[in-house]
């Protein structure tokens, strides 16, 4: 059996929120994704979440903004990870000659066992959360991004909802 693409008009989306979906749910675009159990779809949502969380930060931290407690100094860049599956960091903070300052993973999660997993696998890496879970844990300070994980959640799973409508 062939599986055949659909062209999805996303109208007025956030551009960003459009490539995470994209990227991260590649079924979104294909006939399985009517078929998709409760646990697959929330799967999916999560996916696309943290994926636009990350571009998110980088492009606000780009435009000069101070994310929560994150902000670049001048002649400073931040990059997404090239990979999807790139260990332990999402985002590099780049030095104006190109070489790295830092690098943070980005965390947008309702799971502080999931925050706290990641800062005892990294322990050099910075994370960066979403509000509902940054905070203190044990020596490690985790980043607040000042951004909504229920927000998050919500511009993706609508999003979603709509294109599989469209469908």
């Amino acid at each position: 059996a062939t599986k055949w693409q659909v062209d999805f008009d996303f109208g007025d989306l956030d551009p960003r929120l459009q490539k995470a979906i994209t990227e991260t749910v590649p079924s979104l675009q294909e006939n399985d994704w009517l078929f998709l159990d409760d646990e697959t779809r929330l799967g999916a949502i999560n996916a696309a979440k943290g994926k636009y969380f990350e571009y998110l930060v980088v492009d606000r931290l780009n435009a000069g903004e101070q994310v929560g407690d994150v902000a670049l100094a001048t002649g400073q860049t931040a990059m997404v990870a090239e990979s999807m599956n790139q260990p332990g960091w999402d985002v590099r903070i780049l030095q104006p000659d190109g070489s790295v300052d830092q690098y943070l993973q980005l965390k947008a999660t309702e799971s502080a066992g999931y925050i706290q997993e990641t800062l005892q696998r990294y322990p050099d890496i910075q994370v960066l959360a979403n509000e509902e879970v940054a905070g203190a844990y044990g020596e490690h300070v985790v980043l607040n991004s000042a951004m909504s994980e229920e927000d998050l959640r919500a511009e993706v799973a609508g999003a979603i909802e709509t294109a599989d409508h469209s469908v």
